[in-house]
């Protein structure tokens, strides 16, 4: 018989002893070790694949909307087709700003705006009849990139003439070379992608059935007169008048001796429609092409006279190709036919910074007679300028020509101007004719 609290012989009491619980502890650590670390990875792995996957689906959207943007994009009078680093929609400060119309007729300016606000990448749009009024609207705003990269430039912008061109100077000279754009994103994962753009000129196909061929109206002239070396004139030829803007006239004059010379600058843009569409040339001046012809065509309105009503006078004219590298150091070929003077014109201006030497070392020199009036002047071969400005680059910035008079028979102190048709005229305003191969 066995007592109280007493083991029948032979049996041993329920449980474990301490040497297996202390072995049991063990396992179960190592195995919530393990099982913590693979659960780690996973989130780990989870949280890497949806950023990646959001940056991918970023970079899905965003290519789509960012092409058809950029195609899209024409230069709407004054306002650029594009422009870097400006002002965007809604007043916000832009990486990226794209100008199209909204129709045929061009009557209503749409503007197409990529901004960096925080951790976003925004797209915005914005309508009006002029740029002020678009941009004071109230825009229509899209994140389509969210969250960025960290750095202080998560998103970049870049500008080339054509595929395998330098890229372009710096805004705003350089604008007017951003044909293909190319925006390079980060986000926040460390996911980068690049998207591109290329405007529907660069686009445009040269098809059999459409010349080779491209016609360019004179995009800007301004005359500038050195007896009035702070007035700006624009293109009009109210030379000792009134800025009535009555007629429309490029004018060169040179009097031996006295302080009365006329100047006149005048420029291209290649970006823009070409004049002989409805005769069978392409809508823009295609990219990647050779070009093999451009030529100049300016017609001659009336030639200097020694006074009113009195003779005129055979005269000798020379056609500068103006330089701007876009560069800090050397921005003296650009002008603004709204703010140009003698003074602050290239070539001759008193006011720094001023070019005493023409892009390439290219001049063109070219006479006219007493009896020309209104009649064309034979075309005047300019490949090498406009070559090279269609190749784009720093260095290579397109800022036309300056025109001005060497030298004439008359030499009064009452003599007039020469006068070549400007832009105002349509019918005869100087034309560029470009033709390329391939």
């Amino acid at each position: 018989m066995v007592g109280p609290g007493r083991a029948e012989p032979g049996r041993r009491e329920a449980g474990f002893t301490l040497i297996e619980l202390v072995v049991v502890i063990a396992i179960l650590g190592l195995v919530v070790v393990g099982l913590t670390q693979v659960l780690l990875s996973i989130f780990t792995t989870t949280t890497s694949v949806k950023t990646r996957v959001s940056g991918s689906d970023s970079a899905f959207l965003t290519s789509a909307r960012f092409q058809d943007d950029v195609n899209a994009s024409v230069t709407a009078g004054t306002v650029a087709a594009v422009a870097r680093d400006t002002a965007g929609c809604g007043g916000v400060s832009s990486l990226l700003r794209l100008a199209s119309t909204s129709d045929v007729t061009g009557k209503e300016l749409v503007i197409t705006s990529y901004d960096v606000v925080t951790t976003k990448l925004e797209r915005r749009t914005c309508t009006g009849s002029t740029l002020p009024e678009a941009l004071a609207a109230s825009p229509h705003t899209v994140a389509v990139v969210t969250p960025l990269g960290p750095g202080a430039n998560p998103v970049t912008i870049q500008c080339q003439a054509t595929t395998g061109a330098a890229l372009a100077p710096a805004p705003p000279a350089g604008d007017t070379q951003c044909r293909l754009v190319t925006m390079k994103v980060t986000t926040i994962g460390g996911y980068a992608f690049t998207l591109k753009g290329l405007r529907s000129a660069e686009a445009e196909s040269t098809s059999s059935t459409r010349l080779r061929q491209c016609t360019l109206v004179v995009e800007d002239n301004a005359n500038v007169y050195q007896n009035n070396p702070t007035r700006n004139y624009n293109d009009r030829d109210d030379y000792g008048g009134t800025d009535t803007g009555s007629r429309s006239y490029m004018e060169d004059r040179n009097r031996s001796g006295s302080s009365t010379q006329v100047k006149a600058y005048f420029r291209f843009d290649l970006s823009r429609p070409c004049y002989g569409r409805a005769q069978g040339e392409p809508a823009f001046l295609p990219a990647n092409r050779t070009l093999t012809s451009a030529q100049m065509v300016l017609t001659f309105a009336a030639p200097s006279r020694s006074a009113a009503g009195g003779p005129t006078c055979p005269a000798t004219h020379d056609l500068a190709v103006l330089s701007g590298d876009g560069t800090a150091a050397d921005p003296a070929g650009r002008w603004d036919p709204n703010f140009l003077t003698w003074n602050t014109s290239p070539v001759n201006g008193t006011v720094a910074p001023t070019r005493t030497a023409p892009l390439l070392g290219i001049n063109h020199r070219f006479g006219t007679t007493a009896t020309m009036v209104d009649q064309r002047l034979d075309p005047l071969d300019v490949l090498p300028e406009v070559s090279t400005w269609y190749a784009g680059g720093v260095g290579h910035e397109n800022n036309g020509w300056v025109l001005s008079n060497v030298a004439n028979t008359c030499d009064k102190g009452d003599e007039f101007s020469n006068k070549f048709v400007a832009r105002g005229n349509s019918a005869e305003a100087p034309r560029l004719v470009i033709t390329w191969a391939g």
